[in-house]
């Protein structure tokens, strides 16, 4: 509050997953009166989630909390904004707004200074990356895994022709023996988190970029898909088919997109993508949608948000 009354902001805005932010800008709203963002990104309370019932029962309550005082409530998808508009039928509909994430093209610019262009693989070879955590269940790679371990065995694939890299999975323990098991760890590699600015890179090299996406979180939309469009790279995307990260993709003009439970689907998608790659077709997502999803134009649908909210409010802290 001594912030506040020193510096006299004309508004608050807090940001989720943190959950003590959120309590702190339901504070400060409540004492100051201001117009307050609550910036959720994705949901706080589902179904079953968080799975421990006391954090369950003690984030549903803020939650109600910082619905009933928040002047706007931002989401990053617009299924996770219906959720809770459904959820909270008695508030305006004008109280839910959405901003995705994006990517900074700072950081792309960085990345490309001085970058080497060598192919990430030996001549002739293939390499495809995902950058990134593969949480088990939500982004579970194991029919990935059995498509490439049959295109192996009927020789559609090999070591020398591709090369898969796994960028700090979080899971890597896990994955491993299953690798070993299948037979496919000369082609699969998992690899150690780097700085991002070489993850960034890495992207930028590679001959085709992975993403995956279960159908538990049709709602949601990796925050990578962004980098990957920028990226310019091709896209391959093991996702739920109905889910919004499907629709993203498909409103990009990317076609390669594979059911992540379908082994066989897997097994077509790749051979597909491999064709198309030898035909040389290299394309991606055009860099003009791609700058459409900068965090510059998120900026500015923050910065009309916060236009509309501070123009209809007259606030002076107390």
């Amino acid at each position: 509050m001594r912030m506040i009354k020193r510096y006299r902001p004309a508004a608050i805005m807090s940001t989720f997953p943190i959950a003590t932010a959120h309590r702190i800008g339901l504070s400060l709203q409540k004492k100051s009166g201001l117009p307050w963002i609550a910036d959720f990104r994705d949901s706080m309370t589902e179904p079953n989630y968080p799975h421990d019932p006391s954090t369950w029962r003690a984030h549903r309550k803020l939650e109600q909390a910082i619905v009933r005082h928040c002047t706007k409530a931002v989401f990053t998808t617009e299924p996770t904004r219906q959720m809770y508009a459904n959820r909270y039928p008695e508030y305006p509909g004008a109280r839910w707004e959405v901003i995705e994430n994006g990517f900074d093209e700072e950081n792309f610019r960085d990345a490309e200074r001085d970058i080497n262009q060598t192919p990430l693989g030996s001549p002739g070879q293939l390499t495809f990356v995902h950058s990134g955590l593969l949480y088990p269940v939500e982004r579970d790679p194991r029919p990935f895994f059995a498509a490439l371990s049959k295109l192996k065995r009927t020789g559609h694939i090999n070591s020398k022709g591709l090369r898969i890299i796994l960028r700090a999975t979080g899971s890597d323990n896990l994955y491993r023996p299953m690798l070993s098991e299948l037979d496919i760890d000369d082609i699969v590699h998992l690899e150690p988190i780097i700085g991002y600015r070489d993850a960034l890179r890495e992207m930028l090299c590679a001959d085709a970029l992975l993403l995956f996406q279960g159908s538990t979180c049709d709602h949601q939309i990796p925050a990578k898909i962004y980098e990957y469009f920028r990226a310019g790279k091709p896209i391959v995307a093991f996702v739920g088919p109905q889910g919004i990260t499907a629709t993203k993709l498909q409103e990009a003009g990317i076609c390669d997109i594979i059911d992540m439970t379908s082994t066989e689907d897997i097994e077509a998608g790749l051979l597909k993508l491999l064709r198309r790659l030898s035909n040389g077709d290299r394309s991606g997502v055009p860099r003009r949608l791609a700058d459409a999803n900068s965090r510059k134009s998120r900026s500015a649908e923050l910065a009309n948000i916060l236009q509309q909210i501070t123009a209809t409010t007259s606030h002076s802290p107390s």
